[in-house]
Parts: C-alpha cells; sequence; structure tokens
C-alpha cells in the first residue's frame, strides 16, 4: 500500500499517460509522441509501481505504472477505485497514513516499509519511497513514489534475526556443557542437563545397544526397557554420520546422535520425542551433550567406568529393594547386558582382605581400589570364559555380582568360576586373602535376599579362612558344626572313618581315587558328567568307581553315603585349611 492509500478513494478518473520529461534529448528524426512513448515504455519495464500524486490537499494520484498487477496482484484501475487500500495490513494501516503525512509537512523525502496482503492471500513487504517535485521557483508540485518488492529482503532479514538468537541459545547451550565437562560432572547430571534443555527423556547406550544411563523426565522406565531394544535396533544405521540423525518410523521418533571416542563410535545418545517437537536448539544440544560425553571419556578406563558406574548403581538397588517388578530386574540387566532370562540365578558376594603390607599403603583409597578393579576384571573374565550370564561392579567396599546358570547347569560351574577367578587373581595379586560367598538358587523376586545370603556367606568365610576361598551359604550350618568340631578329635575320626582307605592309597602315589571320587560327587552323583570333569573315558570312570566302592565297602549309588563322603570331604578341606595355617 502506498502513502496515499488514504486519498486513492478521490480520484475520478484514469490517469493520463507522463509526459516526457523536459530532459529527455530527442533521437535524430524522432517527435516529441515517440520519445513520449519511450519514456513510457523504460518507466512500466522497471520492476517497481512507480505513482505521481498531486502535492496539493486534494492528494489525487495522476499516475500510476501497471506494475501493480505482477506486484501487488491487482490491475492499475483497483489504484483508483480505491479497492486495493483494503488489502494494506490492518495493523500496519494507521502508521503508514501517519507517515505519508508527516512527509508532506516535512516536504521531504520519505521512506516506509509495511505490509500489503495480495487478493490470492500471500502477503508481502513493500518499501515505499517518495520525493518531491518541485517547480523552477522551488515550490511542491507532484509526489512522485516508486514502490518495490522487498518480501525476500524481509525474510532474508528474519532469517538473519532467527540465527542470531539461535547463536545466542547456543552460546548458551555450549558453555552449559562446557561447564559440566570441566566440572567433572557425572553422565547421569549431562543427560539430566540435556533432557531439561529438550524437555524430552534422553537415553544413552553403549555401542552394543545396551542402555547405559538415561533422565527420565516425564518416561515410564519399565516401558522403556521393554521396548529399548526393539527401538535402538530398528530403523538406525550402523553406523552415525557424525551429526545428528532423525528416526521418524522408531517408536517413539527421535532424534540421535553417535559418541565417539578415539575416532570411533563408543555409542549414541537417543532424544526420545514424546512431548512437541524435535526444534534445532534441541539438536545443537543433542550435539554438545556427545560432545560432552566424548569428552570426558579421555581414556578407555574412564569409558569402562562409566559402564561400571551404572552396573554398581543398579546391583545397589536390587540389593537395597528399589526395584518394583521382576520384569524391571530382567529389563534392565539386559541391557546392561546380562540376559538373565529362563536361567538360574545365584549372588556372590566376595571379600577381600588385607594385604601383607603396611598399614599406610593398605589404607591408601586408590590402592584400595585398584585392588578391587583387578579382582574384578580376574572374576569377570571367569564368568566371561564360561556359558554364564554375568553382572558385576563394585557396591562400595564388596565386589557384588549376578550370575545366571543355563540349563543344566550346576554347583560345579559356579565352583569352576570362582577358582578360575581366584587363580588369575592370585597370579594378577598375591597377598589379599580373596573369599568368594555363593548363595542358594534365587528368582528375580528373591534376588535381594540371595546378595545378603552371598553376602554372610563371604564373611564367613572370610573369618575361618585366610587365604583364598569359594564359599556357598548353603553349606554355612555343615562347615559351622564341622568347625567345632575339629577342636576335638571327633572330625579327625570321621574323615579318617569315611576316607581312610582312599587317602592310604593315594599317599602310595597310585592311581588318585581321591579326587576322582570328589569330582563323582560334586558332579551330583553323574558319571557322565564327573568322567567330563575328569576328561576320562566312561569305561575308566567306572573302573575306578569300582575300586573306590571295594576299598570304601560301600556303593555310590546310596544317596546316604554320598552326603556322608560329602560331608567328609569338607572336613578333610577344614583339616587341611589348619594345618596349612600352622
Amino acid at each position: 500500500m502506498p502513502y496515499a492509500w488514504a486519498f486513492m478513494g478521490r480520484a475520478t478518473r484514469r490517469a493520463p499517460q507522463p509526459a516526457a520529461p523536459e530532459h529527455a534529448v530527442l533521437r535524430p528524426g524522432e517527435t516529441v509522441a515517440a520519445l513520449t512513448a519511450r519514456y513510457q515504455a523504460l518507466v512500466e519495464q522497471i520492476p517497481a509501481v512507480l505513482y505521481i500524486n498531486l502535492a496539493d490537499e486534494s492528494e489525487s494520484t495522476i499516475y500510476v505504472s501497471p506494475q501493480t498487477e505482477p506486484i501487488l496482484g491487482i490491475a492499475p484501475d483497483a489504484w483508483f477505485s480505491g479497492t486495493w487500500s483494503d488489502h494494506v495490513h490492518p495493523d500496519d494501516r494507521a502508521q503508514v497514513d501517519e507517515n505519508y503525512q508527516a512527509f508532506l509537512r516535512s516536504a521531504r523525502e520519505g521512506v516506509d516499509e509495511y505490509r500489503f496482503i495480495r487478493p490470492d492471500g500471500r502477503e508481502i513487504w513493500i518499501h515505499d519511497r517518495v520525493s518531491i517535485i518541485r517547480d523552477a521557483a522551488g515550490a511542491p508540485i507532484l509526489v512522485q513514489g516508486v514502490m518495490f518488492d522487498i518480501t525476500e529482503q524481509k525474510r532474508a532479514q528474519a532469517i538473519i534475526a532467527q540465527q542470531a538468537e539461535l547463536m545466542g541459545k547456543m552460546d548458551a547451550v555450549s558453555r552449559r556443557f562446557t561447564d559440566l565437562v570441566l566440572s567433572g560432572a557425572e553422565l547421569r547430571r549431562v543427560l539430566d542437563t540435556l533432557a531439561a534443555i529438550v524437555g524430552n527423556p534422553v537415553v544413552l547406550e553403549d555401542a552394543a545397544h545396551q542402555l547405559v544411563e538415561y533422565a527420565e523426565r516425564s518416561l515410564d522406565l519399565g516401558e522403556l526397557l521393554r521396548r529399548w531394544d526393539t527401538h535402538s535396533r530398528s530403523g538406525h544405521p550402523r553406523t552415525g554420520t557424525g551429526g545428528v540423525m532423525e528416526e521418524r518410523t522408531a517408536d517413539p521418533p527421535c532424534a540421535w546422535i553417535s559418541v565417539r571416542f578415539r575416532q570411533e563410535e563408543w555409542g549414541r545418545i537417543h532424544l526420545l520425542q514424546a512431548e512437541g517437537t524435535i526444534q534445532e536448539i534441541d539438536r545443537l544440544a543433542l550435539d554438545r551433550a556427545a560432545a560432552a560425553i566424548g569428552l570426558s571419556l579421555l581414556t578407555e578406563r574412564d569409558a569402562a567406568r562409566s559402564a561400571d558406574t551404572a552396573r554398581s548403581a543398579f546391583l545397589s538397588d536390587v540389593w537395597r529393594g528399589r526395584w518394583v517388578s521382576a520384569h524391571e530386574v530382567i529389563a534392565r540387566a539386559r541391557s546392561l547386558g546380562a540376559e538373565l532370562q529362563g536361567r538360574s540365578m545365584v549372588a556372590i558376594v566376595v571379600e577381600v582382605g588385607d594385604p601383607p603390607q603396611p598399614a599406610t599403603t593398605h589404607s591408601d583409597p586408590a590402592e584400595r581400589r585398584r585392588t578391587r578393579e583387578v579382582i574384578l576384571d580376574a572374576i569377570r573374565e571367569a564368568v566371561g570364559s564360561s556359558n554364564v550370564a554375568g553382572l558385576t561392579a563394585i557396591v562400595g567396599e564388596r565386589l557384588v555380582g549376578i550370575l545366571g546358570l543355563p540349563g543344566g547347569e550346576d554347583r560345579a560351574t559356579l565352583d569352576h568360576i570362582g577358582r578360575t577367578a581366584l587363580g588369575r587373581i592370585a597370579d594378577r595379586l598375591p597377598g589379599p586373602a580373596t573369599v568368594i560367598g555363593v548363595s542358594r538358587r534365587a528368582t528375580p523376586e528373591t534376588l535381594q535376599r540371595a546378595l545378603t545370603e552371598a553376602s554372610e556367606a563371604a564373611a564367613y568365610g572370610m573369618r575361618v579362612a585366610d587365604r583364598p576361598g569359594i564359599h556357598h551359604f548353603e553349606d554355612l550350618g555343615l562347615l559351622q558344626l564341622l568347625v567345632r568340631l575339629s577342636d576335638g578329635p571327633e572330625l579327625p575320626r570321621f574323615v579318617e572313618s569315611e576316607l581312610g582307605p582312599l587317602l592310604e592309597r593315594d599317599a602310595a602315589g597310585r592311581t588318585p581315587l581321591l579326587q576322582t571320587l570328589r569330582t563323582f560327587l560334586e558332579s551330583g552323583g553323574h558319571k557322565a558328567a564327573a568322567a567330563r570333569a575328569l576328561h576320562l573315558e566312561r569305561r575308566s570312570l567306572y573302573y575306578r568307581l569300582e575300586n573306590i566302592e571295594h576299598l570304601l565297602g560301600r556303593g555310590l549309588d546310596d544317596a546316604a553315603t554320598r552326603l556322608r563322603l560329602e560331608v567328609a570331604f569338607q572336613g578333610l578341606d577344614l583339616l587341611q585349611q589348619r594345618a596349612a595355617r600352622t
């Protein structure tokens, strides 16, 4: 809308064709009419609306160029009829009129910008520049106006303004995450900050799609754990591009970015679209959070420690009874790399005695932590080398774990894992006594009880033994009885009566039948399992068992006999431990 919109309705006739300006030069043989036509053609080819108003009180328009149609979407007749004035944006009309009147009063060049709504509904921006045409005496006689469509410039300015605002927000977000890194903030705090910025749940997973940490916000944890494996593996490319990516087909839709560590993908952060839409500032915050986490993983130890923190928190929560359902326990363990579904579970707790070194060294917290990390690595290696699902971590001063045994596995498997771990601990860390306590079989609902049982077994083992050992909670009552008996002659007599013939034979250096019997009993009386454990053919095992029955004068198929022999072996171990200590 030009400045003259307020008085357009006063124009009563179509504007005459403009006369050639006085300074125009006639070409050789050119008439004034031709010159005028040439001038008109030049004016009407300019990509702008040109108009001329009278500078007197009538404020009538005497000329408007035909560019009103391509620019404003209206024919020149609409200019003179006044209907076009209704297209000036309602919020700009009063200011446009005020600006034009001020221009007339000052008789100086004026410039205005305002919005115009075309008949097709499209809103455009107009730059309207007016100037005074004076006569020879300097008196104002005409007002000449030029209107340009500056919509694209305005859009560019708006984009620049938005970018400037975004840059300010980006700078603030960057400073927040930089401050977190410099202050040594934990993963949970970084994710909580990210969730607060984006207003949606965020989840951090490692390269194996195991859930490491999350910031919950409005997210239901149980539902997240149930759906996480499907979400993280569906629709997400195996390798990230290094920038923020979006997966709209996932449930829920998400934006995600790789967390890179030493030029490799360590894991990913997922921004789950639970509320609203994902904005540019959200993508920026996601990028900065990934950079912050990447900076915090300066060494491989730091990366492993992040996962250890999650495992430690989980095991601590289970021990304290913070989980509300068996499903959540199974799902959370799965997200941390341990598949416990359909397995028989046991808990283990490892106690570490004082090393034979000066108290000043032992009291150093860093040294104590290093000792437990060495032991933890040995236990994880032993579990990893077996067909057992394991979840182990340092919880306070103890090493705690939950193991899932596949079908058919029994106590012998647990003892094998324990012996393997203890052997590796002895090789790497000679000195402190390490005791492993093992609970009875457990279900997800009874894991809290199982951890308590394992702790009691380990504590008992630490009291009665000062060298590495494995202690099962189910044996505590019997062991306590045997300890009492070992103070007198009763226990040695019982062991001799049960195992004396085998002890004499093995002492003579002949085929070690004592170990054969021990393995047979540890295998639950299953000959096939014992043969595998001893690396013997079944025929050889059968021959040894026949010799054992002959020497003992009893059959091994009798359950009561096997029980007496198991007790005798435990008594023998206790006596040998005492002899070694003396």
